[in-house]
């Protein structure tokens, strides 16, 4: 865009967000003991458990959490086995978590927990199969990149940067930034489990990028 308004002034260099991958590593390894279902699972790694996403943001319009309520509530009446962690603190401003509250209980939702804010968000990211990202609006996704970092396959919707990312679908799952298109691409994989090794290897060989 700089070239395009003033030209090439010849010291233009691209950065994209810098990521502190030792920390992240780190951290992601930091035992989850407040989810009943992460505990159920180490008590019995056997047995069947439903396919769990996370996702990690602020609790505001941009991350367009009401698209994701009304995606899952879909699901559930289908009776998918799937739980969706959000990890992202309500904002001190606006009222979109009373609304996210009220679609909660209009909706009857169970398989959605919100955790508040956390310090340490790694730690759920790296318990998780799949990261997703409902937004309705980006920058170039800070999370979605340590998310990578991490191996996690990713269902993220199709805003700025994703596709730098992910490009078409090639290293992750680029979903429609709407209700049905978050639907679409959770119930994907919740049908098709090889999907998630198949992009779990993609996303390796995308971060060496």
């Amino acid at each position: 865009s700089i070239r395009q308004v003033i030209g090439d002034p010849g010291n233009l260099i691209v950065k994209y967000n810098p990521i502190d991958i030792d920390n992240v590593i780190d951290k992601s390894k930091e035992p989850v003991v407040d989810i009943d279902s992460w505990d159920e699972q180490k008590k019995n790694p056997d047995k069947n458990r439903p396919v769990r996403f996370v996702t990690v943001g602020r609790q505001n319009y941009q991350k367009s959490y009401l698209n994701l309520l009304e995606a899952c509530h879909m699901l559930e009446r289908e009776g998918l086995d799937f739980e969706m962690l959000v990890v992202g603190a309500k904002e001190p401003w606006g009222d979109e978590t009373y609304r996210l509250e009220c679609a909660m209980k209009r909706l009857g939702i169970k398989n959605v927990k919100f955790l508040g804010g956390r310090k340490n968000p790694y730690k759920y990211m790296a318990i998780a199969d799949w990261f997703l990202s409902s937004s309705i609006f980006e920058g170039y996704s800070l999370v979605s990149q340590e998310a990578a970092v991490l191996d996690v396959p990713m269902l993220l919707t199709d805003v700025s940067g994703v596709r730098e990312l992910l490009g078409d679908s090639e290293y992750g799952i680029v979903m429609e930034p709407s209700v049905v298109g978050i639907y679409e691409g959770m119930k994907s994989v919740i049908d098709n489990p090889s999907l998630h090794d198949i992009y779990k290897k993609k996303i390796m060989e995308r971060k060496k990028i």
